[in-house]
């Protein structure tokens, strides 16, 4: 590869950045954004960005971070290691946290009981996710 190829995708990826970041703040007021988000989250982020291009789900992700990061109600929330925590994860990995974050729960057993004439007596579903009281 050529470093002007190397260069203009480059450049394709930071105009992709861009545009995420500008599609997730678009319903947000001027006065809601600040001018210096915190360098230790963006920083990192807009580089794990660029190595991800070719995963979407974690394209998402880092650009809700950045985001996030540049509004200024979240300006003492977002924890440095959230980015760190995004390069670890497997792209269906975060297919499974958005699934979680939009719904609340997943079944992950379902169980039924029946007695000798077959009628079902008890019937429970064990849940992971916001429901789930022993995950807090």
């Amino acid at each position: 590869m050529s470093a002007d190829a190397w260069a203009d995708r480059r450049k394709k990826r930071f105009e992709n950045l861009q545009e995420d970041i500008v599609e997730n703040l678009k319903n947000k007021k001027p006065e809601e954004i600040t001018e210096t988000p915190p360098e230790y989250i963006i920083a990192p982020a807009i580089n794990s960005y660029m190595y991800s291009m070719d995963k979407i789900e974690l394209r998402k992700m880092y650009a809700n971070l950045i985001s996030n990061a540049m509004l200024k109600e979240n300006a003492d929330k977002i924890h440095p290691t959230l980015t760190t925590i995004i390069q670890n994860l497997h792209p269906n990995e975060s297919i499974l946290l958005s699934y979680l974050y939009s719904h609340g729960s997943m079944p992950i057993i379902e169980t039924h009981w029946n007695n000798a004439t077959d009628e079902i007596m008890r019937s429970e579903e064990r849940r992971v996710g916001k429901e789930c009281s022993s995950m807090g």
